[in-house]
């Protein structure tokens, strides 16, 4: 528990409906007690939990009608006595109930300082408060269904379960090692001990694959020769108006950049200047760039026209791209238009038509995915990270111990591999890691 008793607005400092002000601490009821007052009680320290009552606060000058409720510790978000206020939504109106609540005896507390007491009181792991800030800054359907699952389900816990279980084994190896007979037979279980947690961990590490994907989204570049109608496509994903689009050669010289949501993921679009040989020094630098974004993108937009066969430079093109989908645009020009397939798709940007099949196939190639972890994908760059570590120190055990390595050896790895976990949960986490982690939060979260 924490000396202070700390306050803050949990809600948006803006006009609206309503806002919420929270103090959480050994003095919440007393300073409630204070400042509030309610037909139905002599005071709110006579309150029932978890009961929502309608009362009026008392500050200089004026009185706001309110409700008041109080959570008893530990069943509360932060495992304290937490008393909120819901107040009308005025900017002046909160800004003055917080003023009287900090000079009743609350301190204002930092950013993220509420989830920071829920965590130490462990009402939360560490990786528990990771995840409510992925849940909170998620852009897209998936990197919130994501983030959710992670923190409601058995992330968390199952982390926490291979901790004990490595450490386990860490305790039972040193007590064994002056005992040299015995460490034959510990040698035996090592491999079939640690298989158990190396496969269930290995499901999450391959999850990490896609998670740039689903928490930031797929990043796609549509590449092509002039005037194939690069822009004209990125119109028409976007429903609007993004980038100017003329009949003129070369209209787009730097990318262009912008991005929408579809079937809950999030497309990161990017339309580039057309690849040709030039002499102009600026169309010579968004070739570059084009080149540069077709490169680094996750799947590239291939654009050519429908009309015709492929030109012998973007032959030369196609060579140099690794992931993509061919888009022949212009098909309204067609009699007959083909079916598409898995890598050809045709459209008419100018009359929206067969729009959304490329949106589907950008999506489709991470979709599958997606469902494949169930949505449990660890969209933390830090548990990411983490999880790789725990992970190869742990196949460097399982190979040890098959290859009869001393036992001393293989404590090292294992001791590493339970540090990584640790800091997933907060178990061996520095102090510097964790104020870093609960700064991400806003105020009187």
């Amino acid at each position: 528990m924490f000396d202070d008793t700390i306050a803050a607005i949990s809600t948006p400092l803006a006009a609206g409906a309503i806002s919420v002000i929270r103090i959480s601490g050994n003095k919440a009821l007393s300073i409630a007690d204070k400042i509030f007052k309610c037909d139905k009680l002599k005071a709110p320290s006579d309150a029932e939990p978890e009961k929502m009552y309608l009362g009026k606060i008392s500050v200089p000058n004026f009185t706001e009608r309110c409700f008041f409720v109080y959570f008893k510790a530990p069943k509360s978000y932060t495992g304290e006595d937490l008393v909120e206020f819901q107040c009308h939504g005025g900017v002046k109106i909160t800004e003055k109930v917080l003023e009287e609540i900090l000079k009743r005896g609350a301190v204002l507390s930092g950013k993220g300082e509420f989830t920071r007491r829920a965590f130490i009181n462990g009402k939360l792991s560490l990786s528990d408060a990771e995840n409510l800030i992925e849940m909170i800054n998620a852009e897209s359907d998936c990197a919130l269904i994501s983030a959710s699952r992670l923190l409601y389900g058995n992330f968390g816990k199952e982390i926490k379960d291979f901790f004990n279980a490595v450490t386990d084994l860490i305790a039972e190896s040193e007590a064994v090692l002056d005992y040299p007979d015995e460490t034959e037979d510990l040698l035996a279980e090592f491999p079939s001990r640690l298989e158990t947690i190396y496969k269930r961990l290995k499901f999450f590490a391959d999850g990490i694959k896609i998670s740039k994907a689903v928490k930031n989204g797929i990043t796609v570049a549509i590449i092509g020769i002039p005037n194939v109608g690069k822009s004209s496509l990125l119109n028409a994903l976007l429903n609007k108006d993004r980038a100017i689009v003329s009949d003129k050669a070369g209209t787009t010289r730097d990318v262009v950049e912008d991005s929408f949501e579809y079937d809950g993921f999030k497309i990161n679009i990017l339309d580039t200047a057309g690849i040709r040989k030039s002499t102009d020094e600026i169309e010579m630098l968004g070739t570059e760039k084009a080149k540069f974004e077709a490169e680094n993108a996750d799947l590239v937009l291939f654009v050519t026209e429908a009309d015709r066969e492929l030109f012998e430079e973007e032959k030369e093109l196609l060579k140099n791209l690794n992931s993509y989908i061919t888009v022949k645009n212009k098909s309204d020009k067609l009699k007959k238009i083909p079916d598409n397939t898995d890598k050809v798709i045709y459209v008419s940007s100018k009359y929206n038509k067969n729009i959304n099949a490329v949106s589907e196939k950008i999506v489709s190639f991470f979709r599958q995915g997606f469902k494949e972890f169930g949505g449990e994908i660890v969209t933390s760059l830090r548990h990411a990270e983490l999880i790789k570590e725990s992970l190869n120190r742990l196949k460097d055990c399982i190979d040890g111990a098959k290859e009869g390595q001393p036992l001393e050896c293989i404590l090292i790895d294992l001791k590493e591999s339970r540090r990584a976990l640790g800091k997933i949960i907060g178990d061996t986490a520095d102090e510097g890691i964790i104020d870093a982690i609960f700064s991400k939060f806003c105020l009187g979260k």
